[in-house]
């Protein structure tokens, strides 16, 4: 297929079968999408729409509070349609986030590290209180993030499978994944549980306090307005170091190169797995990990061995 925009390519991702311990989980490959993670789904979906509505016009300016992904997959949807795009997040974000984003042209504006995500939201509230030109995404509170996944990556996994699934585990960052495909699935098999997955120590579904953590793209020290809780069956907390674990397990031995928020959905569904060993299981494989070269996921790697040559 030829398409004319790199928006145009988001979505209908593989869905891969990878074996954890004695069963099978189904792990969608959102790293796959254009800009590398299971943003582009919300980025281009609103974009597009705003453009056809009207409330983005051209000299206007993209803006959204994001941990990293969404600002990429912004950044890619503002520099395919041709509109500015300025991106607020907390200063403990990736440098490799910050280039990825700043190499598609938009500009970023980071907030201090104890405020956590909720400190760029509060930024860029100020900011947009005087600022006209600023066009809003909101995916905090934006349903059309749900919708985004509702239409797509939940129908996908439905096929996918085959409807042969009996529990969906994600991260909750903004929670528009979770909200989306859990309400998709549900709505085919009322019984099909939705578990969530969220920092040690940092999930705000369990009421804990905004805590600095390693796991990029979830756990943001606060609850989405999106998000609603009575929708979620369990809550799964996973440890920065078995998220990474997880991501350098499925690197090495399946050659699949993933983020440390994909390796903590493989935590948690291998927890549950052990726990119930019946249960069919999907999750997303949210990013690549090509953007956490300066985090602790590549720390303490195998030195590079240099070899000379020998004089003759």
């Amino acid at each position: 297929m030829i398409f004319d925009n790199v928006l145009k390519c988001v979505g209908n991702t593989p869905c891969l079968a990878l074996k954890l311990g004695k069963n099978l989980i189904h792990a969608k490959a959102e790293f796959m999408n254009p800009s590398g993670s299971v943003k582009d789904r919300v980025a281009a979906r609103i974009i597009d729409l705003a453009i056809n509505d009207g409330s983005l016009r051209p000299g206007m300016c993209i803006a959204e509070a994001s941990s990293g992904n969404m600002g990429i997959s912004l950044a890619m949807a503002g520099a395919a349609c041709g509109y500015d795009v300025t991106i607020y997040m907390c200063e403990t974000a990736s440098v490799e986030r910050r280039n990825i984003m700043r190499m598609l042209g938009a500009n970023v504006i980071l907030t201090p590290a104890h405020q956590s995500v909720g400190g760029a939201v509060e930024a860029l509230r100020v900011d947009a209180a005087s600022d006209p030109n600023l066009f809003l995404v909101n995916q905090f509170g934006n349903k059309e993030n749900i919708l985004a996944h509702y239409n797509g990556t939940g129908k996908e996994i439905w096929e996918d499978t085959g409807g042969n699934i009996d529990c969906f585990i994600n991260g909750i960052g903004s929670g528009g994944t979770m909200m989306g495909v859990g309400t998709y699935l549900r709505e085919r098999n009322p019984d099909i549980r939705l578990i969530a997955v969220e920092p040690k120590g940092a999930a705000s579904l369990l009421g804990h306090k905004p805590k600095l953590h390693s796991i990029e793209g979830i756990g943001d020290g606060f609850l989405p307005d999106i998000v609603k809780p009575e929708y979620i069956d369990a809550i799964q907390e996973i440890s920065d170091a078995q998220a990474i674990e997880y991501a350098r397990k499925l690197a090495r031995d399946k050659g699949i190169f993933i983020g440390m928020s994909a390796g903590a959905n493989l935590a948690a569904a291998e927890i549950v797995m052990n726990e119930h060993p019946d249960w069919r299981i999907a999750t997303i494989l949210p990013d690549r990990a090509e953007r956490y070269f300066s985090t602790q996921l590549f720390a303490g790697q195998p030195n590079i061995v240099s070899k000379g040559r020998t004089a003759a």
